[in-house]
């Protein structure tokens, strides 16, 4: 009979399996990236160079020299 029948089925435990895959290989790059940035950061500060982190908010920019 053959295994034709699981389109019909939406064989959803394939599915699944597909998709966690997927997935599995994207959390795997986006956890190289952090790694690698981590890994950029420990040897810029061995050098020496100070890591300046941007602002979490800049806000509005205010002229105080009214």
């Amino acid at each position: 009979m053959g295994n034709s029948f699981r389109m019909y089925l939406r064989d959803t435990g394939v599915i699944q399996d597909k998709h966690r895959d997927i997935l599995r290989a994207a959390s795997q790059e986006i956890i190289d990236l952090i790694n690698a940035n981590t890994m950029a950061h420990q040897i810029l500060e061995d050098t020496g160079v100070t890591i300046v982190e941007p602002d979490e908010e800049m806000g509005d920019y205010i002229d105080d020299m009214d």
